[in-house]
């Protein structure tokens, strides 16, 4: 099927493993898939990987900077973004009482 032929959709997170499974599976129904993620190296090999059009963008998504940079370049190479996934996250592994503070504050205040 290709229910999102024509269709541009940026997913954040892309390199882990339910964001690869994202842009796969986007890939596989026809959209032009953005892969953002923070890891360039990562990131380009799974962009290439995808069936279709697919471009790597270098997204770490607490910076609007960055936010900015990759709607543009997402724009310029395939379109207005119609489906944004918004699939990252930051993870401290540990116990309450073994995550540092300043970690988890930025957990619980970071605006993603």
């Amino acid at each position: 099927m290709n229910r999102f032929a024509n269709k541009t959709v940026l997913v954040t997170g892309a390199v882990g493993a339910v964001g690869g499974a994202l842009v796969h599976a986007f890939a596989g129904e026809g959209a032009n898939v953005v892969v953002a993620a923070r890891h360039e190296g990562e990131g380009s090999r799974r962009a290439a990987e995808l069936s279709g059009k697919a471009i790597f963008v270098n997204l770490d998504v607490t910076s609007e900077d960055a936010w900015t940079n990759a709607v543009q370049v997402t724009e310029d190479q395939l379109g207005p973004v119609d489906v944004l996934v918004n699939n990252a996250a930051y993870l401290h592994e540990g116990t309450v009482e073994s995550i540092e503070p300043a970690a988890f504050r930025f957990t619980a205040t970071s605006r993603y």
